[in-house]
């Protein structure tokens, strides 16, 4: 995308060892940045620091979830690099201690996880990376959400935490606004990575019949979202502060099953014109 210079700037992305986390790791590196990885595992990437001639890549191992963990992290990160640009906050997902996680079987522990999950962890790294963030102007924070947070799509806990997410963009940007940090989200759609493993097993089919719901009739690739996300970091994107993209395809703009329903071939010319 269009002024994505990110050349020489000091970048966290938390879970960034796979999936999205990777493809974002591997675009901020092209481009220069240095790259810290919050993550429990080491990056499914080459050799650290292999991925580009310019930027470097160094993996902290770091459970979000837990704020002394993220607290000496983020020290350990400015002692190397010095002050911070951009915070990625990708670490979340979706807590499934078994098939059934509506509202009513839904246990205490797998919402608290989830809010650890999908919340606090965002909540730790921005507490500590914001007071040493450069005031460049062009400093910049990106939360990951999920259209989750805007549909009900089962798993209320999960949707919950991702609109709680979206609640917790807004504020930040709203507060260090006036310091030159800016801080959006990217409300994502379902995306083919390794998360889907265990139910594909089980449903060869799923993110075939999954992406039939989206009038783009596909799901998205990592590297589709990464691509948005380095925008929102990048001086193309210098006037966007507060708010969710959203990259999904076309899903949430509307259901074409409805649309078919609310406009039958079969009723002729002399259809209603009312619409409720």
């Amino acid at each position: 995308m269009g002024n994505s210079v990110i050349d020489q700037r000091n970048v966290v992305v938390t879970g960034g060892a796979r999936g999205l986390g990777a493809a974002i790791v591997k675009q901020f590196s092209a481009t220069g940045a240095n790259v810290s990885v919050l993550d429990l595992t080491s990056p499914e990437l080459p050799p650290l620091g292999a991925l580009s001639n310019e930027g470097s890549i160094v993996w902290y191992r770091t459970d979000v979830t837990k704020e002394r963990e993220v607290r000496n992290s983020v020290r350990e990160i400015l002692g190397t690099h010095g002050p911070i640009d951009v915070l990625i906050n990708n670490v979340g997902g979706a807590v499934w201690p078994n098939l059934d996680v509506s509202m009513r079987s839904l246990d205490i522990p797998t919402w608290e996880h989830t809010f650890q999950l999908n919340v606090h962890g965002a909540f730790y790294c921005s507490h500590h990376v914001i007071p040493y963030m450069t005031r460049s102007g062009n400093a910049s924070i990106v939360n990951i959400s999920s259209v989750n947070a805007l549909m009900a799509l089962g798993h209320p806990a999960y949707s919950a935490s991702k609109a709680a997410l979206s609640a917790m963009t807004r504020a930040i940007a709203v507060e260090y606004g006036p310091q030159g940090i800016r801080c959006n989200g990217v409300i994502v759609g379902t995306m083919n990575t390794k998360a889907w493993a265990t139910r594909l097993n089980c449903y060869p089919n799923l993110l075939e019949d999954i992406a039939s719901a989206y009038p783009l009739r596909r799901i998205a690739t990592p590297d589709e979202i990464a691509s948005v996300v380095l925008f929102l970091c990048a001086p193309g994107s210098s006037f966007i502060s507060g708010t969710d993209i959203v990259v999904d395809g076309g899903l949430t703009a509307g259901r074409e099953d409805l649309a078919n329903r609310l406009m039958p071939d079969f009723c002729g010319p002399n259809v209603d014109n009312e619409f409720s």
